[in-house]
Parts: C-alpha cells; sequence; structure tokens
C-alpha cells in the first residue's frame, strides 16, 4: 500500500509531466487534439505503389546532418518486385521494402496539433532524421519526416504530407527505419525459382 507522502509525489510529478506538455503547446500555439485509438498518419493502398524515395539523414541517432550530405535511396516496383534505382541498380531486399511499407502504414499517432514550417526547429523537422516519400499509381506523394524525440513516453515528433499537423508516435519507427543501402540490397546469391528445380549436382572439392 502506498505511503500518503509517496502518492502525494507522484501526484505531483504526473501533473508536473501534464502541466509541461500542454505549455509547450500553447506556447507555440498549436491546439492539442484527441484521436481516436489507432488514427493513422499515412494512408495508402499498398497495391497502387510505384516508387518510394528513402533519406536516413542520421543513422547515428545521435546528430542530425543537412540532408544534402547524404545520399537518397529510390526503389521502384514492376510486376510486384522491388529493386533500387538509385544511386545504383541493383536487386532490392523485398522483405525489407515490404516491412517498411507496412510499419508506415501501421503508425498511429498518440497526439497531434496544429503548426507551420517556421517552428520546425523546435522538433528536429528543420533537418529531419528520416525523409521518405512513396509515390502511388494516382500521381500522389505521400511523405513522413521524422524529427526528434518528445522526451517523454517514449514518442517522437513525425510530420505528414500536409505539413500542417505534427504528429506524436512511437520511437519504435526511427528504430526500424534505420537502414543502409545495403540493408535494402538483396543478399540473394542466385537468382531463379526454386520450384521449377527437377534435377541438381553436388560436388564437393
Amino acid at each position: 500500500m502506498l505511503q500518503p507522502n509517496k502518492f502525494v509525489g507522484y501526484f505531483f510529478v504526473a501533473t508536473l509531466i501534464s502541466t509541461v506538455f500542454f505549455w509547450d503547446q500553447s506556447k507555440t500555439g498549436k491546439e492539442s487534439t484527441s484521436p481516436s485509438p489507432g488514427s493513422k498518419i499515412v494512408k495508402f493502398d499498398k497495391a497502387s505503389l510505384r516508387s518510394i524515395d528513402f533519406q536516413n539523414t542520421a543513422p547515428t541517432d545521435n546528430y542530425r546532418v543537412d540532408t544534402s550530405d547524404k545520399i537518397k535511396l529510390v526503389f521502384n516496383v514492376q510486376d510486384g518486385k522491388w529493386s533500387i534505382d538509385q544511386p545504383i541498380q541493383a536487386p532490392a531486399d523485398q522483405t525489407v521494402i515490404r516491412r517498411l511499407v507496412d510499419q508506415t502504414l501501421n503508425l498511429s499517432f498518440k497526439n497531434s496539433f496544429e503548426t507551420d514550417t517556421t517552428q520546425w526547429s523546435q522538433f528536429g523537422l528543420d533537418r529531419p532524421r528520416r525523409i521518405i516519400e512513396f509515390y502511388t499509381a494516382d500521381n500522389k506523394t505521400h511523405q513522413i519526416l521524422v524529427g526528434d524525440n518528445t522526451g517523454v513516453g517514449n514518442q517522437l515528433y513525425i510530420a505528414g504530407t500536409d505539413h500542417q499537423k505534427i504528429y506524436s508516435t512511437s520511437q519504435a519507427y526511427m528504430i526500424d527505419s534505420d537502414r543502409s543501402l545495403f540493408d535494402f540490397r538483396s543478399k540473394e546469391i542466385t537468382n531463379f525459382d526454386y520450384e521449377r528445380i527437377q534435377t541438381f549436382d553436388f560436388k564437393a572439392t
């Protein structure tokens, strides 16, 4: 059973955190909303995807750097198969690409608030740590910009395509999207349909 003084202490800390969070929102002119559970940041049909632009501008997760210093990766899909188009042309790891798409579509937010780009430096979105753009068959672009950690509740700041709102979502997306060119490249040594093999010879030397 909690002692009275411990209960008061816990209550004080919780109140202080809530006060700081909402004071920060009012300070920057943003209005908090209360989305329903499971609200998504990005919505598009996976089947309509045609290409993805990906920039991991801060792979160490410790420093933000100028996006011009980092190479943009470009992926295209044809007949259901993803390939790397830039900075090299090579087969892509299908599992890694699909995982990135699924994780993005599953991004839900805990809070959102109105803002404009002049205030983005407060959230690390003026020089985002991830810039990911999904291009669909209807000529639409769905963008994700990943900023700093919120400092409370293992959340991070994310902006979407319209740039009018900032969302707070789980820091897991930062870790899951920490990918390099090597991660996205296919690791397969051979490229043929295993199900069509009828015989094979094996020789040990």
